[in-house]
């Protein structure tokens, strides 16, 4: 049931980012990201190899949707593979519950900001790096980062509170 219910959101999230968020233009340094939500909404205990599996699919299934050629794959695949110490950097010494889940409500706002926020950044960063093929533009790239991830990353916190219900 678990495995379903993670096909389907991640079949939404595409269907977002693709025929929604992709089709706003807000000039070539804000690209709003929202699939990454997938991959931090993942619970705890998913193995890494997992992690990494999911997100190629993310990314492959991204990338021949609008025609990338692994720019996302290699991106999101970045990403999974520093979730775990990203989860064990942000999460210090403090144990994860058992039945605890990415979110808001089960790990707090400013836990759940950072982590997002670290991850956001990475994903942005091995992106539009790729997307540049190099560091020649690397100061219009580092800008389009900033302004992409504070987008992706407001976004993101925004349907957390709409679709997942934190305890308040």
């Amino acid at each position: 049931m678990q495995f379903l219910i993670l096909v389907l959101r991640l079949i939404i999230i595409v269907a977002v980012q693709v025929f929604l968020l992709n089709e706003i233009y807000l000039g070539q340094l804000v690209i709003p990201y929202i699939y990454l939500l997938f991959l931090i909404k993942l619970p705890f205990e998913v193995k890494p190899w997992v992690l990494l599996m999911w997100g190629f699919l993310l990314g492959f299934i991204l990338d021949i949707i609008t025609g990338t050629y692994g720019i996302n794959s290699s991106a999101v695949v970045a990403a999974a593979f520093m979730r775990p110490w990203i989860i064990q950097l942000v999460s210090g010494r403090k144990a994860i519950e058992a039945q605890a889940s990415p979110s808001v409500r089960d790990m707090g706002l400013r836990w759940f900001l950072t982590y997002t926020t670290i991850l956001v950044v990475i994903h942005q960063t091995v992106l539009f790096f790729v997307e540049a093929f190099g560091f020649s533009f690397a100061p219009y790239t580092l800008l389009k980062i900033f302004f992409s991830s504070i987008l992706s990353i407001a976004l993101i916190t925004l349907s957390e509170y709409l679709f997942f219900k934190p305890r308040g």
